[in-house]
């Protein structure tokens, strides 16, 4: 009789330990989360410049310090485990602890790469129609400023000014990131036939 005891009891400490570890399971799959609160950058994706990062921090505390807002740019190269990009977004945002809550002034900009959410095939049909019609999208834009030109003129100076450093942010933006998803992209292939030729 005492074996049956000893036996039923092992089979419900069994069933109980079985029953924690897969209740853990999604804890130790999802990607453990990093920040550091002091800096407003967490670039584990390693695509970000030093230039760039202290750029960021420097907007992050200016910010802070105008009107108590505070954003965090996240890089990671994928989420692993079986989490969502939402769920991943939330821990970060919480753990980070940007802004404060009562007044909802927080901003987390999560760049999660090779995470193949949408594939080209998926969206290549859209992608071809509209660059066909991208010149029907601008002619009335251009008719309107042909209407207005007159009204604008008076404002032109202001107009120039505005555009020319956004234009001039814009390309630099552009090249910087292409130039280290290139980057990044040429590692990966060098460090895989790399290892090919081991």
């Amino acid at each position: 009789m005492k074996l049956k005891t000893f036996a039923g009891r092992a089979a419900a400490a069994g069933a109980v330990l079985a029953a924690l570890v897969l209740a853990a399971l999604p804890v130790w799959a999802a990607p453990r989360v990093q920040v550091d609160k002091k800096n407003a950058v967490a670039d584990h994706a390693d695509i970000l410049s030093a230039e760039t990062e202290n750029y960021i921090n420097e907007i992050s505390i200016s910010l802070s310090d105008a009107c108590g807002a505070q954003i965090g740019v996240y890089t990671v190269d994928e989420l692993l485990g079986n989490t969502t990009m939402e769920g991943f977004a939330y821990n970060v945002f919480n753990d980070w602890e940007l802004g404060s809550a009562d007044q909802n002034n927080g901003v987390l900009l999560l760049l999660a790469l090779n995470f193949r959410l949408i594939r080209l095939e998926d969206v290549k049909e859209v992608g071809v129609f509209l660059t066909g019609i991208f010149p029907l999208l601008f002619v009335p834009a251009a008719a309107g400023v042909m209407e207005l030109w007159a009204e604008m003129g008076e404002m032109l100076l202001s107009i120039i000014i505005a555009i020319i450093p956004v234009t001039v942010l814009v390309m630099v933006t552009a090249g910087k990131t292409t130039q280290a998803l290139t980057s990044r992209k040429k590692n990966k292939e060098t460090a895989a036939n790399d290892g090919i030729a081991e």
